[in-house]
């Protein structure tokens, strides 16, 4: 599973492509990623302002993203 972030005018921020998990997730298991895990991996400082994380697989995945500002949480789910 690789990652690359995006600035919202679509210019990339750090490096493209990077390993987010090396290891198969089992089916129905999780794999959780935290915003400081991605800054490391990504190799980019935090961004305050709105992104995309494009995120791929050689494999069928479905991703759920957790958002919180101002002290509210969102669900995503995509698929």
């Amino acid at each position: 599973m690789t990652g690359t972030r995006f600035h919202k005018s679509n210019r990339r921020l750090g490096d493209s492509d990077v390993s987010l998990h090396e290891d198969v997730v089992a089916p129905q298991d999780r794999l959780i990623l935290s915003s400081s895990d991605l800054e490391q991996q990504i190799n980019e400082a935090p961004w305050t302002g709105p992104a995309m994380l494009d995120v791929r697989s050689t494999n069928q995945f479905e991703l759920m993203t957790k958002l919180s500002r101002n002290g509210r949480v969102t669900n995503t789910n995509l698929v």
